[in-house]
């Protein structure tokens, strides 16, 4: 386990002696803290491990990536030494394509394959629909059409200047991440696939969401949250519970 890979995972909780690993990754704009609490709500034979991509957090002086491809053939053999034990993923949003694409590498370069794939609040990547570049709108604009598509920033942190200069530039590039992304069709994976959604989010409809049927061979599940596109926040409880009852039997 090298250093480098220590500055791209995050974990709060050792267990040494799990069963099964869990990476989750951020959606647009977010951290490795946005996982923080959740292994204290799954089981003691899965050790969770949140993702801390360039430019966030403790990271924020790094440049961000801009594209999807070279972010996986970044992560894919640096997560490596980690598959050594059944592992999942879960993604939100922008997480949950780079979750989709990592599985996708594992498979191409070493045979591996999650015991689950776990994605949530984005469409298909085959069905993505692309929106104008909203990445390349003025700093108003772009906040602008965040807010009002996912209602992605909190008020008090729109209020928050210097907050926002810095916030912007990671935002902006993982906008240009999803934008710019090229689904290249493959074999669907022979893995499970969970899908979750937000009831009331704008912008992910309900076939958007079905159509991840079409990526896997085995199991594909559904299930809807109250809320909106950040359901994962209000409803944490709900979904971990979920989450631990289908990785029972991986």
């Amino acid at each position: 386990m090298t250093s480098t890979a220590n500055r791209w995972l995050t974990h709060r909780q050792a267990r040494t002696n799990a069963r099964l690993r869990l990476f989750c990754l951020p959606y647009a704009g977010g951290g490795a803290s946005a996982y923080y609490g959740w292994e204290k709500d799954l089981p003691g034979d899965i050790e969770l491990y949140a993702l801390q991509l360039p430019g966030r957090e403790e990271r924020y002086q790094e440049a961000p990536f801009t594209q999807v491809e070279p972010l996986i053939q970044t992560l894919g053999p640096l997560l490596q030494p980690y598959l050594d034990r059944p592992f999942a993923l879960f993604g939100h949003s922008m997480g949950a394509l780079i979750a989709f694409e990592l599985a996708r590498y594992w498979r191409r370069e070493y045979q591996l394959l999650p015991a689950h794939l776990f994605v949530s609040a984005i469409r298909a990547p085959q069905s993505l629909y692309k929106d104008a570049p909203i990445s390349q709108f003025t700093d108003e604009q772009f906040i602008e059409q965040v807010v009002g598509r996912y209602n992605a920033v909190p008020e008090a942190i729109l209020n928050d200047r210097e907050y926002m200069r810095l916030l912007l530039p990671t935002m902006r590039a993982d906008f240009g991440m999803i934008e710019t992304y090229a689904y290249q069709q493959e074999e669907p994976l022979a893995c499970p696939i969970a899908t979750f959604g937000g009831k009331a989010d704008k912008a992910v409809p309900l076939r958007g969401l079905m159509a991840w049927k079409e990526q896997t061979k085995d199991d594909f599940s559904l299930r809807l949250f109250n809320g909106g596109h950040f359901f994962l926040r209000e409803e944490r409880g709900f979904l971990l519970e979920l989450i631990k009852n289908l990785l029972q039997d991986s």
